[in-house]
């Protein structure tokens, strides 16, 4: 019978948390160990362990949660007898074995077999196992210490069934005649010890030499890196850097498009993450100035997608409305990125459609991201923009692609990054693309086109004789229903012109909006751009005027059918909402001073005094609506703890290991509200009163600390439950966790463990924090006394840079 080892590493898992330090985030951490196992070598065997996969799987995980684990990764030993003639049938055995034990998908299994003698010269059969951590029912994959035993259990079984004896390591067995005896033997617990001391000092030399083997594969690559680098040194030496190629690019950009050093475009900068938009009309030539592309690369870097208008605005225009743009527009474009066509088809399938039409190739291409493009027409001379609208609302029908025809359309800039969720591409001009399963080039020409050829796709000479037809205008009614009629049509003031100057506000009156309340959202809208625009205020502030323009507008379309007063109560609630009841300062005082000014442009007679009254009732009212809604999602979300009978389960356990009776319930009332949060997708929709946004922010609350917690716990294990809460915070100020969402938790697990309506659970938590900062600081002031050179307190003055 053959011998073979019994093996198994750790099971690691591969997340932003575990890599924190040795990556610079896990899609990293990720790649780097992929491209180990299967690195090109002797020996090496894999299957499934496509690196595109993995990283788009690890992507959309990362998409639905920061912290998510994206693969779980550890290694198994094999017999000796396996070689490259029975390693398919190894593969499959060890994925089969994997994928019942765990019960995932066997093809969201990886392995990577290696056939190599390790550093003791031995041959050392093994594989990398890599395993996406889903279960085959779409749940997290989740292992206790029991599940593990069985796993290594099993395997020892499943050897054993094909005919190998498992050879033990001499220095694993028990000693001889210890028994008993390492309870009360000196010398058989010094045995012991030694035993432990061995074991590791192997565990570490096994660590050690899988990191020279790592760094050895680190330096080959930063050899390939070098002498790669040194084709480039001589353009950096001219001074080619990125910002140059990228001012190069633009360049290319507005030249193949005809623009005019003169011409306004609108360029708008957006946070799709924080939902900031940003955004100034300015002058090509303006554009390519450094001071304007420094400034665009420092905010691309901090979350910002570039974009900029296509068509030309007025020489007047400070804004991007419709009627801001010039009449005639010389460009016709298209967004190819469709959700039903692969790219390749979308491309070949565009290049058919040009060439059934008798269209021309198209002026200028840009890659907006992988498998996305932004593809332009120049014309010869400018076209009345309803033409141009026409012309491309009919080539997108035809081509199933979004509609992207109106004239305050903006695309991408070349040479930024797409900082969409999920990607990081560079856009990049480019000159062709190939067309599938053909020798054809769909290519960027550079020149400018004719309108001949798209008038044919809508009959543009029906349209212009559309056009020279005036329409009769529409005469006043004579007579009118009474006021007090239900028949009565809403009758716009006389004194104000502003629906008469902006015809799409009718619309909204025409569905059922309160014609006040849509003057009042017109009205504010040129409120907060003409603050915007305004030289007068720095960059903080103007970021905090961009995000209440944006909850302004979004109060509208919730509460656009009420009355003014309660649109300002909705815009105000949704302020609340934006930082989960915790409103910065910065962001009180500019709100108090908007509600003031807003109350004064709609009722000229009010006093100052009268609208300061009215913004500080309504930022009052809006906080007390948000910590009533706050405190029944809490209320509803404990009902359902109480429901699942977690709790006293859990405390009984709790209690068994001595915990204290209070200390054992709190315990026990956290890990409840924990496990009902991770199956939120089966009860956060279910639970009556539960806002979406505060559900999730406990979620994020209760995972970001669920570690601080149980550590703090097993540090206080006898005391009382307040006792918990000032560990939590002081572990938590010394760690570096962020002292707003500490006392956020600390209230939650108040509200948990007390159920007391009446608590001021927020002085509560600020005085605990408060007595974590005094208790540290003491600490801080006694270490110092008992080392008085203790580098870490040594302060900049005592360097002189503080003079």
């Amino acid at each position: 019978m053959t011998e073979t080892i019994h093996y198994i590493s750790d099971f690691t898992y591969f997340s932003e948390r575990k890599t924190k330090g040795k990556f610079d985030n896990v899609l990293q951490a990720l790649r780097a160990h992929i491209k180990y196992i299967t690195r090109k070598a002797e020996g090496i065997i894999t299957d499934n362990l496509d690196l595109k996969d993995w990283l788009d799987k690890a992507k959309r995980e990362i998409a639905k949660r920061w912290d998510s684990r994206v693969a779980l990764k550890f290694t198994m030993a094999l017999p000796q007898d396996v070689n490259e003639q029975n390693a398919e049938r190894y593969i499959e055995l060890v994925k089969n074995f994997i994928s019942t034990r765990l019960n995932v998908d066997p093809n969201e299994i990886g392995i990577a077999l290696h056939l190599h003698t390790g550093y003791s010269g031995e041959y050392n059969p093994h594989i990398h196992a890599l395993v996406f951590p889903k279960t085959r029912n779409n749940r997290k994959l989740r292992l206790n210490r029991k599940e593990l035993s069985e796993f290594h259990r099993e395997w020892q079984n499943l050897l054993e069934a094909l005919g190998y004896r498992i050879k033990k390591d001499p220095e694993d067995e028990r000693l001889p005649h210890l028994g008993e005896r390492i309870h009360y033997d000196a010398e058989a617990q010094e045995l012991y010890r030694l035993r432990l001391e061995i074991k590791k000092l192997k565990e570490n030399i096994n660590n050690i030499q899988y990191e020279i083997e790592r760094e050895i594969e680190s330096v080959k690559k930063s050899q390939e890196r070098a002498v790669a680098r040194e084709g480039k040194e001589e353009g950096k030496k001219k001074g080619e850097g990125f910002g140059d190629k990228q001012k190069r690019a633009l360049e290319l950009h507005f030249k193949r498009l005809g623009y005019k050093e003169d011409d306004k475009l609108a360029v708008v900068l957006i946070n799709h993450r924080e939902g900031k938009t940003l955004q100034k009309v300015m002058q090509v030539k303006e554009i390519l100035e450094d001071k304007t592309l420094k400034y665009l690369r420092a905010m691309n870097s901090k979350g910002y997608s570039v974009y900029a208008s296509i068509n030309t605005l007025k020489p007047s225009a400070t804004r991007r409305r419709k009627e801001d743009f010039e009449p005639k527009q010389k460009r016709i474009y298209l967004d190819l990125d469709s959700k039903e066509l692969p790219p390749k088809e979308l491309i070949a399938k565009l290049f058919k459609y040009l060439r059934d039409n008798g269209l021309p190739q198209p002026t200028h291409i840009v890659k907006s991201s992988k498998g996305n493009y932004q593809v332009y027409w120049v014309l010869n001379e400018s076209v009345d923009w309803q033409v141009l609208e026409r012309i491309m609302e009919k080539m997108n029908n035809d081509l199933g692609l979004d509609h992207t025809q109106d004239v305050s359309r903006v695309f991408r800039l070349p040479y930024f990054r797409n900082k969409k969720p999920g990607k990081d591409d560079l856009v990049l001009n480019i000159n062709s693309l190939k067309v599938k399963d053909s020798d054809e080039l769909l290519k960027a020409t550079g020149k400018p086109v004719n309108i001949e050829p798209f008038g044919k796709l809508i009959n543009i000479e029906s349209l212009e004789a559309e056009e020279e037809t005036e329409l009769p205008k529409p005469q006043p009614s004579l007579s009118l229903p009474s006021q007090g009629s239900s028949l009565a049509p809403v009758i716009q003031s006389q004194n104000d012109k502003r629906f008469e100057a902006k015809p799409f506000l009718k619309v909204f009156i025409r569905d059922g909006y309160n014609p006040e309340t849509v003057s009042y959202w017109d009205l504010g809208l040129d409120y907060f751009d003409k603050l915007l625009f305004s030289d007068s205020l720095d960059a903080e502030k103007l970021d905090v005027l961009a995000d209440l323009r944006r909850l302004f507008d979004l109060a509208f379309e919730r509460n656009g059918k009420k009355t003014m007063s309660e649109m300002d109560m909705g815009f105000v609630g949704l302020v609340f909402s934006r930082f989960k009841g915790k409103v910065p300062e910065e962001y009180l005082e500019t709100l108090e001073k908007v509600l003031v000014d807003l109350a004064r442009l709609r009722n000229k007679r009010q006093t100052v005094s009268q609208a300061l009254d009215y913004a500080r009732t309504t930022i009052k009212k809006a906080k007390i609506y948000w910590e009533r809604l706050h405190r029944k999602t809490l209320s509803a979300l404990i009902e359902k703890i109480n429901q699942t009978g977690e709790v006293e389960y859990l405390a009984k356990r709790f209690l068994m290991s001595k915990y204290s009776f209070e200390n054992a319930y709190y315990l026990a009332s956290f890990k409840a509200l924990n496990l009902i949060l991770d199956l939120s997708e089966f009860y956060g929709e279910e639970i009556k009163g539960v806002d979406p946004d505060i559900f999730k922010d406990i979620k994020d609350l209760i995972f970001e600390h669920y570690d601080l917690c149980i550590e703090a716990f097993k540090k206080v294990k006898q005391k009382t439950p307040k006792d918990v809460d000032l560990m939590i915070a002081k572990l938590g100020i010394e760690k570096g966790y962020d002292v707003k969402r500490l006392t956020e938790l600390i209230e939650i697990l108040a509200f948990i463990r007390e159920k007391n309506p009446l608590l001021d659970l927020e002085d509560y938590a600020k005085s605990i924090i408060s007595k974590a900062y005094n208790e540290k600081r003491l600490e801080d002031v006694k270490r110092k006394s008992e080392d008085p050179y203790n580098d870490n307190d040594i302060d900049d003055d005592d360097f002189g840079l503080g003079l």
